[in-house]
């Protein structure tokens, strides 16, 4: 996921990054955009763009044509998301500790500067028992080996930092859907 704030100087081509169809199509790119710069939209005005070093003004844009070339891109190819960033720092339980500055790929987890969101999955289809089609559906699902999967795998993925656990944790939950 790449996300860049709408008053950032590389606007333009972040927005642009993914026009070829070619171009970073396995990667999600968003622009956090204000009230301030939705304001700017409404008015059809420039708004300024920000070195985001030391904040100092780099430029101005129409907000209007920023928003235009948004949604274009997004009616295009998907990209860009918009993250109405006020909005979620509005209701952020900790601004105490750091504003909200993007999300995972999906948008779900708002995430402070330099967080991280490692999301993990599980193959369901290994954990239907062979031959179970009764009436009832509960009865086909391995319960037992999902259980413990769902455990070494939430401990896996809270073990990231730490390489030797994280290698026996993966050897471990290979081993369990080896079984």
């Amino acid at each position: 996921m790449g996300i860049l704030p709408v008053d950032h100087p590389d606007i333009d081509e972040f927005i642009t990054c993914k026009a070829d169809m070619v171009t970073a199509t396995n990667f999600n790119i968003s622009v956090t955009i204000t009230e301030a710069f939705m304001k700017a939209v409404e008015a059809g005005t420039d708004y300024d763009l920000h070195n985001p070093r030391d904040r100092a003004v780099a430029g101005q844009r129409n907000a209007r044509e920023v928003f235009t070339k948004m949604v274009d891109n997004a009616w295009k190819n998907g990209d860009p998301g918009i993250v109405f960033i006020d909005r979620v720092n509005a209701t952020h339980p900790c601004p105490h500790i750091s504003p909200v500055e993007s999300t995972n790929p999906c948008g779900e987890q708002p995430l402070m500067p330099y967080e991280s969101c490692n999301l993990g999955s599980l193959n369901l289809s290994k954990f239907v028992l062979p031959g179970a089609w009764g009436d009832d559906p509960a009865s086909r699902i391995d319960w037992s080996k999902l259980g413990k999967v769902i455990k070494l795998a939430t401990r896996f993925l809270r073990s990231e930092e730490h390489t030797s656990e994280l290698q026996s944790l993966a050897y471990l939950v290979c081993r369990l859907l080896l079984e």
